[in-house]
């Protein structure tokens, strides 16, 4: 029997230079995903039922560390949700795996135009791509949905966009939402316990 306390299996982490061949042309999520609330959940649940679609694997593209610390390494981040615990909860809806870009300064000087070629075409060979609606990327967030749409256009991939959620009044999940919920002596270990409570309404 199953211990009640047995940690949740986790997806994969793959390697983003050197992904092997079986995870090619998936479908994938993009995004920070710290906290992962009820948005970040609909972009796995797109995620899933793209790949249903294409007949491909599903992954989640996430950044470590998270860019914030990058940008603001004097400003103290509190983490939501560690790298193994965004694994665990990718396989928990579904997903195939966990794909990790090493976000550090060289990273954050990337093109927006670069990030499509080297990361999503060339390294991943994405099928689909599934953002967030205030999702951007690329240097001074040069990337926008809107380009992102017409880059799939051109390469050879589909791209949709999760608009926010809400909860019963209104009001959109978000990371500084959970950050808001949760005590401080939590920081940086949020158990999948308090995860579900804080991303429920």
């Amino acid at each position: 029997m199953t211990s009640a306390h047995a940690p949740l299996p986790a997806a994969r982490i793959l390697p983003l230079d050197a992904l092997p061949a079986e995870y090619r042309r998936s479908a994938v999520a993009i995004g920070n995903f710290d906290g992962m609330h009820r948005g970040h959940q609909a972009l796995l649940d797109a995620a899933r039922s793209e790949a249903k679609v294409h007949g491909t694997p599903s992954l989640l593209l996430t950044f470590e560390p998270h860019p914030r610390s990058v940008f603001r390494p004097d400003t103290p981040l509190f983490r939501l949700t560690p790298i193994e615990a965004k694994a665990r909860i990718a396989a928990a809806f579904g997903l195939d795996g966990i794909v990790v870009a090493n976000f550090d300064q060289e990273f954050s000087k990337t093109s927006a135009a670069d990030f499509v070629d080297r990361i999503l075409v060339r390294q991943l060979d994405i099928s689909a791509a599934i953002i967030g609606h205030d999702f951007h990327f690329g240097h001074d967030r040069q990337g926008s949905p809107a380009f992102l749409a017409h880059e799939g256009l051109r390469r050879g991939f589909t791209m949709s966009v999760r608009g926010a959620v809400m909860d019963d009044h209104g009001v959109a999940f978000s990371s500084s939402r959970v950050r808001q919920a949760i005590p401080r002596p939590m920081c940086g270990c949020l158990p999948i316990a308090a995860w579900r409570s804080a991303s429920t309404p």
